[in-house]
């Protein structure tokens, strides 16, 4: 049992470190596909404080099991990850979550997520404030 929850009305008490981000508000402003939102998600859940995630045969293989992924599907996925911006390959197996969309800190860190999206004739713009 979680200490950081009060068993007795499930209120969370003290949040625990982890990945705190509106996905589906980034997967849909990112255009993302059900296999391209499940690459994204199994990223930020095992990516460290350097925003740096990394997998080995092993947890790939895994990976593609639980979620019906093909290892074609799953290279493709990564590539258009990375031609979005949401991620950046740091080394083969080893890529870095993009800071503009989400960050792995203690959530007592975090005061607000400012997210704003600007649509103009220029095109979209968006600009992401963690404070």
């Amino acid at each position: 049992m979680a200490t950081n929850v009060n068993i007795d009305t499930g209120e969370i008490l003290e949040e625990p470190d982890f990945v705190k981000l509106y996905i589906k508000d980034v997967c849909t402003v990112n255009g993302l596909t059900t296999p391209l939102y499940k690459m994204f998600y199994f990223m930020l859940c095992n990516m460290n404080y350097q925003n740096a995630v990394s997998y080995g045969a092993a947890t790939k293989k895994a990976f593609l099991l639980e979620s019906g992924i093909a290892n074609s599907t799953f290279d493709n996925s990564v590539s258009k990850l990375i031609a979005s911006g949401l991620i950046e390959r740091i080394g083969k197996g080893e890529f870095r979550i993009n800071k503009k969309y989400a960050t792995k800190v203690s959530w007592s860190r975090v005061q607000s997520i400012e997210w704003t999206t600007k649509y103009t004739r220029e095109g979209k713009t968006e600009t992401v404030t963690f404070k």
